[in-house]
C-alpha cells in the first residue's frame, strides 16, 4: 500500500473517530437537559397547587376520610406546611395537625416511592370512635400529566415526631382521652415503632378515672398495631401496665388488652362511705376484647392482701352476738375474686375471703343492672356458731377444714337485697328456744309442728317475756334478739353487696351505679 492511501485511510478513522465523540457528547447533553428539564419540572410540580390537591386526594383514599392539606411553602425539597385535616362519619372522626415540616430526598425521578424525613409535626389532635367501621374513599381518577407518570406514586416516612399529641378513643365503655404526649415515629423494617412519652390519661371508668402515662412503646405493621408495653402511674402509689394488639383489617376493629395492676389500697378503688372502714393492698390483672355481639369483654382477677374491715356498727352487734370480740375488727389474710364484665352485666366468680381461725367465704354474685343473684358457702368457726342458738344443729354443719358451713342465697335488687339465711336462723333460734324451756312450753303447746310454729309466733310477739325472765342462761336472750332483729343478718349481706357493687364494678369498666332519674326518662 503506498504512502498515500496510509495517510488516506489514517484521516479517515480519525474523522470517524471525532464525529462518533461529537455524537457521544450531544447525546449526554441533550440527556442532561432532558433531566433538568424534568427535575425542574418536577420540582415545578411538587410547589404546583395540583400536587397538593392530588396529595390530599391519596391520603383521602388511605385513611377513608375527606383530607385538606394547607398552602405548602417550598424551600427546594424542604417543605412547610400550615396543617392537615381529615373528617369522616366512621371510626375515623376527626384529625387535625398543625406546623408540619419535611424534606424530600432528590432521588424521586429513579426511585418508586418519595422519601420523606425528619418530619416534624408541632400539634396534632386525633378523635376515633372504635364502635363504628372505618369508611372507604374512592377517589375520583384524573388524567396523568407527562411529568406525574415519571415521579413515584406511594411515599415512605422513614422518622417522624409529633411534639404535641391530643388523642379521644370513643368505646363501648366511654371515652379515653389523652394529652399532653408527645410521638417519636421510626421506620423499622416491614412496618412502623413508635414510642410515646408523658402525658394524661383520661379513663371511662368509676375508680381508675385518671393516669399519668410515662412511657408506651408499639409497632404499626400493616393493618396490625401492637401495643408492646404501656407504664402508667394511677392514684398516689398505683402502677398499670398494659400490651396488646390492634387489628384493623376487618370490616370491625378486632383488638385485644392485657393489664397488671398493682400498688395500689383499698381505699383508693372503694367509695368515700367506704374509705375509713376497709384497707389492704390490691392487685390486678385483666383482659379486654370485644364479644361476638358487639360488646367489650373484660376479664380479671383482685386480690387483696393483708385486708381489715372495721367501723361497722354491725360487726359490733355480731361481736356482741357471737361473744367473739375479733368481729368488731373483721382482718382477712386474702381476698380473691375472678371478675367478668359484658354491657350490664358484672360477675365476681371464685369469690374466697379467708378471716383466720374465724369464718371463710366462696361462692359467686351476678350484678345485672339493678339485680343482683349468687351463692355462697360460709364457713365459721364451731365455737362461733355454739353462741348463736340452733345455728350449729339446724343452719352451720360441719364440713371441710374443721369448720361449720352453710350455703347462703343472694336475690333481689341493689337497694334491696334478699338473702334465706336470716329465715334460716330465726326458725333455728325458735327451734332452739322451744327445745331448751323444754316442760312448761311443752304442755302449754304440745310438741306438734303446728304447736311449734304457734310458739315461734307468740314469741315473736313477745307474748313469752315472761318465760324467759326466770331462766339463767344468755342463749335464750340472745335466741330471743335474734328473732325480733332480722338486720343483724340482712345488714352484712346489704353491706357486702354495696361493697363489691361500688368498688369492684366501677374498678373494672365504669360505675355500676343507678342512672338518676332524667337519664332513666331520656332512655325511655
Amino acid at each position: 500500500m503506498s504512502q498515500r492511501r496510509k495517510r488516506r485511510n489514517l484521516a479517515t478513522g480519525k474523522g470517524k473517530s471525532g464525529s462518533l465523540m461529537k455524537w457521544l457528547i450531544a447525546i449526554c447533553v441533550i440527556l442532561l437537559v432532558a433531566v433538568s428539564l424534568a427535575y425542574k419540572s418536577a420540582i415545578d410540580y411538587l410547589h404546583s397547587t395540583r400536587f397538593r390537591e392530588t396529595i390530599a386526594v391519596k391520603i383521602s383514599e388511605v385513611i377513608g376520610a375527606r383530607s385538606q392539606l394547607g398552602e405548602m411553602q417550598w424551600s427546594m425539597l424542604h417543605m412547610e406546611n400550615e396543617g392537615f385535616s381529615a373528617r369522616s362519619e366512621g371510626a375515623l372522626q376527626n384529625v387535625q395537625a398543625n406546623g408540619i415540616e419535611l424534606n424530600v430526598a432528590s432521588d424521586f425521578l429513579t426511585s418508586d416511592a418519595w422519601t420523606l424525613s425528619d418530619v416534624v409535626v408541632q400539634t396534632a389532635d386525633i378523635e376515633l370512635d372504635l364502635t363504628k367501621k372505618f369508611t372507604t374513599i374512592d377517589a375520583e381518577i384524573k388524567p396523568k400529566s407527562w411529568i406525574e407518570k415519571q415521579l413515584p406514586e406511594k411515599a415512605e416516612v422513614t422518622g417522624l415526631k409529633v411534639l404535641r399529641a391530643d388523642a379521644k378513643v370513643g368505646t363501648t365503655l366511654g371515652d379515653i382521652g389523652v394529652s399532653g404526649t408527645s410521638v417519636s415515629i421510626e421506620k423499622e423494617g416491614y412496618g412502623y415503632s413508635a414510642e410515646v412519652v408523658g402525658g394524661s390519661v383520661d379513663l371511662p371508668l368509676f375508680v381508675l378515672t385518671h393516669a399519668e402515662l410515662e412511657r408506651m412503646k408499639m409497632r404499626m405493621l400493616n393493618q396490625r398495631v401492637v401495643l408492646d408495653f404501656a407504664e402508667l402511674s394511677v392514684m398516689d402509689s398505683g402502677r398499670l401496665e398494659l400490651d396488646g394488639e390492634v387489628d384493623f383489617s376487618a370490616d370491625s376493629i378486632d383488638y385485644e388488652l392485657h393489664g397488671n395492676v398493682t400498688g395500689l389500697k383499698c381505699a383508693d378503688i372503694i367509695n368515700e362511705d367506704w374509705k375509713q372502714r376497709l384497707s389492704g393492698d390490691v392487685e390486678s390483672s385483666f383482659s379486654a376484647q370485644p364479644s361476638a355481639g358487639g360488646d367489650l369483654d373484660v376479664r380479671g382477677n383482685v386480690l387483696i392482701r393483708d385486708g381489715q374491715l372495721t367501723a361497722l356498727p354491725v360487726l359490733d352487734t355480731i361481736a356482741a352476738y357471737t361473744a367473739v370480740r375479733d368481729f368488731k375488727t373483721l382482718r382477712f389474710s386474702e381476698f380473691r375474686c375472678d371478675v367478668f364484665r359484658r354491657g350490664s352485666l358484672f360477675r365476681l366468680s371464685n369469690i374466697y375471703l379467708h378471716c383466720d381461725g374465724l369464718m371463710r367465704i366462696e361462692g359467686y354474685l351476678d350484678f345485672k343492672g339493678q339485680e343482683i343473684a349468687g351463692t355462697f358457702q360460709v364457713g365459721l368457726n364451731p365455737g362461733t356458731v355454739s353462741h348463736i342458738p340452733g345455728a350449729e344443729e339446724k343452719v352451720f354443719l360441719p364440713g371441710k377444714e374443721g369448720m361449720s358451713w352453710t350455703t347462703v342465697r343472694i336475690g333481689g335488687t341493689v337497694d334491696d337485697v334478699t338473702e334465706d339465711l336470716s329465715d334460716r336462723m330465726v326458725a333455728a333460734a325458735g327451734e332452739r328456744l322451744f327445745e331448751m324451756i323444754g316442760g312448761e312450753m311443752m304442755l302449754k303447746f304440745g310438741g306438734s309442728a303446728e304447736d311449734r310454729a304457734k310458739f315461734l309466733k307468740q314469741l315473736q310477739e313477745g307474748e313469752v317475756n315472761q318465760l324467759l325472765k326466770g331462766t339463767n342462761g344468755s342463749v335464750l336472750e340472745v335466741g330471743k334478739d335474734l328473732l325480733d332483729s332480722d338486720e343483724l343478718l340482712t345488714d352484712p349481706v346489704k353491706s357486702g353487696t354495696d361493697l363489691l357493687q361500688n368498688g369492684l364494678g366501677g374498678f373494672f369498666g365504669g360505675s355500676s351505679r343507678e342512672k338518676p332519674s332524667d337519664e332513666k326518662k331520656e332512655d325511655e
